[in-house]
């Protein structure tokens, strides 16, 4: 009898273990608040009040940040993070009050939160969201978000972001996603990607500067630089004509560009070209278009770096050999002339034999390379069916 009475005990211990693993576990509606810092909660029908640690909130508690940060927990593997001066509601839909919210789901599950009328859906992913005059959107990561305001609907791809500034608003199309440098958020899913932008922009930069007039303009050029370039039959001078002379486009970044699309993945050399330029031209930074093709940093900076040593070294700029092509220095042969000192005296008369005067011909300066190029690609290609 002892022993059945103890193994009940023992059964009921470890039953009430359980339900207390599992107390702090949010349901429908609710949510686990952590916060770090001075942290207030507003429970239904009560006023604000000091969060002093952990706790579990009902749907309808607002949630705000005075200082420092602070992390919901849902259900499910999601979760929203807060930071100085953001206000939420905490619900079966949350909702963005003021500030900003990261948005972030691991699971099967979406996230739904509502701000200013405008419902936003994250399936597998991370996004920002900021709620001020505008509520901006933008996705770091995953499938994308889906925007329904007041009926409207619009998709957001990753590194892309959408502004609303008022309700049914929406923009036409998402546009690149704008990121600070100095945001821990922006940091912590893009900060590869930012370092990158950077170092390219320089680059490109630093590579037109050492152009001459008129070089870097021919598809020719760009095969030299970018020996991967031979392999892409779709590459040739219609794509770079377009690039330099219908956009206005710099070699350096034509350079850049070439790069990244030769070394991505996603799809044919052609459309990969076309998505590089376009998402550029909508304002994304280098880095970001080199992520949205799946490229990495370190082989990418090393094919740039590489090409333009190629053109720094003299294999491209100047002549063949190396040598920039240019006046070459004049050397003129003649009688060395007397060392100075006093004139001859009246008394001695002074015989000047004739002087052989030596012409030499003018300098030859030799065509840029880019035409030659061309035409040498031109005839081969013509032998090489």
């Amino acid at each position: 009898m002892r022993r059945r009475l103890l193994t009940v005990a023992l059964v009921a211990l470890v039953a009430g273990s359980a339900a207390g693993c599992t107390s702090d576990e949010p349901g429908p509606g609710e949510a686990r608040l952590v916060p770090d810092g001075v942290v207030e909660v507003a429970e239904p029908g009560a006023g604000w009040q000091r969060a002093t640690g952990s706790r579990t909130v009902p749907a309808g508690t607002r949630v705000r940040v005075v200082r420092g940060t602070a992390h919901l927990e849902l259900s499910g593997d999601r979760r929203l993070d807060l930071r100085e001066d953001s206000r939420v509601r905490v619900g079966a839909v949350p909702g963005l009050l003021a500030g900003d919210l990261l948005v972030t789901a691991a699971g099967d599950e979406d996230v739904v939160v509502e701000a200013d009328r405008t419902r936003v859906r994250l399936g597998d992913g991370a996004a920002r969201l900021s709620r001020s005059l505008a509520l901006t959107v933008a996705v770091y990561q995953g499938g994308g978000a889906g925007l329904d305001s007041v009926g409207r609907e619009l998709t957001v791809p990753a590194l892309r972001q959408a502004v609303v500034p008022a309700p049914g608003l929406l923009p036409l199309r998402p546009s690149p996603l704008r990121y600070e440098e100095s945001d821990a958020w922006d940091r912590r899913f893009l900060g590869e990607a930012i370092d990158l932008g950077r170092e390219l922009v320089a680059k490109s930069r630093g590579f037109t500067g050492q152009l001459r007039a008129g070089e870097g303009r021919t598809a020719g050029f760009y095969r030299l630089l970018l020996p991967a370039l031979e392999d892409e039959a779709s590459f040739g001078p219609a794509l770079v004509d377009v690039e330099l002379e219908d956009t206005g486009r710099s070699p350096g970044e034509l350079l850049v560009g070439a790069a990244i699309a030769v070394a991505g993945e996603k799809g044919t050399f052609a459309p990969r070209w076309e998505a590089v330029f376009a998402f550029r031209d909508a304002g994304a930074e280098w880095g970001l278009v080199a992520l949205d093709q799946g490229v990495d940093r370190s082989p990418l900076v090393a094919a740039v770096d590489a090409a333009i040593g190629r053109a720094s070294g003299g294999f491209v700029l100047g002549t063949p050999g190396g040598t920039p092509a240019g006046p070459s220095p004049t050397t003129t042969t003649g009688p060395e002339p007397s060392p100075p000192g006093p004139g001859p005296s009246p008394a001695t008369t002074t015989t000047v034999p004739p002087t052989t005067t030596t012409t030499t011909p003018p300098p030859v300066t030799l065509p840029p390379v880019d035409p030659v190029v061309d035409v040498v690609d031109d005839i081969v290609g013509s032998l090489i069916p």
